[in-house]
């Protein structure tokens, strides 16, 4: 049931994390069972009672938009809107060079570790503590290492695939057919967890880019828990024999990449998103007249201001805009400026083939004054048409401004 609450939010995540749990509760059938007779039979009940109580709720989306005559635009917009993904929206990890510096620090850290605690194990708390402390300056030093700090926000790209590969051999070891049962008690909530961040972060594929794999980190942090929690408890078993303190090395080990990630994560995310001292707060105030009292932080009132500013300067009050990337919609208001279609955004819900053709075709006719393009469109389509009528004035972040050209005979009057 909770299942299809999550559908409800987000239609994808819901489907994806019934199917993982499916298949979740066929190997906890298949681990459990006395034997193997009737564990098809079970299986097949238990997905009954766990497709039944997610489409009692699930179900109600459908039950709302045929009741509002909705039902039909929205399987035509899923649909094609799921068309779209692959090759022309898909955003590839970090390239694997990016992660070599991580990696060869990797590699060596692992091997003085070693090598210092079989010959000076008093040692490797001390060394450990200095080196993570070098490593998060190096990475939170604003302006220097660059290479480190590219390497390590790779890394976060990566960390989702590398865990999910991890979790499977755990899974996949000491899969025995004489001790299932007992393999299920130790490795059931690794798999449940792994599932479930598993189906968050399908959310994000094939888009990797920043965005996207922020949002669907925080299921993935929670199976990096799990299997620290897991790892420090078998390498404190192991070192038990050779250190006068297994529990702390093995606390220690667990605890070094929790923290850089947490580094990583104030690099990425506090530091560019949140303005100075140490807590969740802008506090730079928008100078727009239909902006007071919003507070951003600099950077944002830097880009937001010198934009409508940019809008403002190059048209009239009753002048029309359109705005294809959905950061630009907010300038509809901020700005005054008229939006001629019945639709946002270049992607809004519910939007046809044949309205998008249509808008492409007042766009070549010169129909709005002013177009905001995102700087990395690829859409052909769109970008002939913008340019049929259009002339790029100026760039303000990743968005460009479009100003429609003067006709003939204007320039000649002037």
């Amino acid at each position: 049931a909770s299942l299809g609450v999550v559908f409800l939010f987000k239609q994808n995540v819901g489907v994806y994390l019934v199917v993982l749990s499916t298949a979740a509760l066929a190997v906890r059938e298949i681990a459990a069972a006395p034997s193997g007779s009737g564990v098809i039979g079970r299986m097949v009940a238990r997905a009954s009672g766990l497709w039944a109580s997610f489409a009692l709720v699930s179900s109600t989306a459908f039950v709302y938009a045929a009741s509002n005559g909705a039902l039909g635009a929205m399987m035509s917009h899923f649909t094609s809107l799921g068309a779209e993904y692959g090759d022309k929206r898909a955003v590839p990890l970090p390239s694997l060079k990016s992660l070599s510096p991580a990696a060869v620090a990797l590699v060596v850290l692992i091997g003085v570790g070693v090598f210092v605690a079989r010959a000076a194990p008093r040692v490797l708390g001390p060394l450990a503590v200095v080196t993570l402390l070098v490593i998060s300056a190096a990475i939170l030093y604003p302006g220097r290492a660059y290479q480190i700090k590219n390497s390590a926000t790779a890394v976060i790209a990566y960390l989702g695939p590398a865990l999910f590969l991890l979790t499977a051999v755990v899974l996949l070891w000491g899969f025995r057919r004489d001790a299932r049962n007992a393999w299920w008690l130790d490795r059931g909530p690794i798999l449940l967890t792994g599932v479930f961040a598993l189906g968050t972060y399908l959310e994000a594929y094939p888009r990797a880019d920043y965005a996207h794999v922020v949002r669907v980190l925080p299921p993935v942090f929670l199976l990096m828990m799990v299997l620290a929690a897991r790892g420090a408890s078998s390498l404190r078993t192991h070192l038990a024999t050779r250190l006068q303190n297994p529990s702390r090395a093995a606390l220690l080990c667990a605890a070094v990449p929790l923290v850089l990630v947490v580094v990583i994560g104030i690099k990425d995310v506090w530091q560019p998103r949140f303005d100075g001292r140490l807590r969740f707060h802008e506090r730079t105030p928008l100078t727009l007249a239909r902006a007071r009292g919003i507070m951003v932080t600099h950077k944002q009132a830097e880009f937001i201001e010198t934009l409508a500013d940019e809008i403002e300067a190059k048209t009239a009050a009753d002048d029309s805009m359109f705005s294809f990337p959905a950061k630009g919609t907010a300038f509809y208001f901020l700005t005054g400026r008229r939006n001629p279609t019945r639709f946002t955004w270049w992607r809004s819900a519910g939007l046809k083939m044949s309205e998008k053709e249509s808008w492409l075709n007042q766009i070549s006719a010169g129909t709005p004054k002013l177009l905001l393009v995102s700087a990395g469109m690829k859409d052909q389509r769109v970008l002939q048409s913008v340019n049929n009528a259009f002339s790029q004035v100026s760039t303000v972040g990743n968005i460009e401004i479009f100003v429609r050209k003067e006709a003939p005979q204007a320039l000649s009057h002037n």
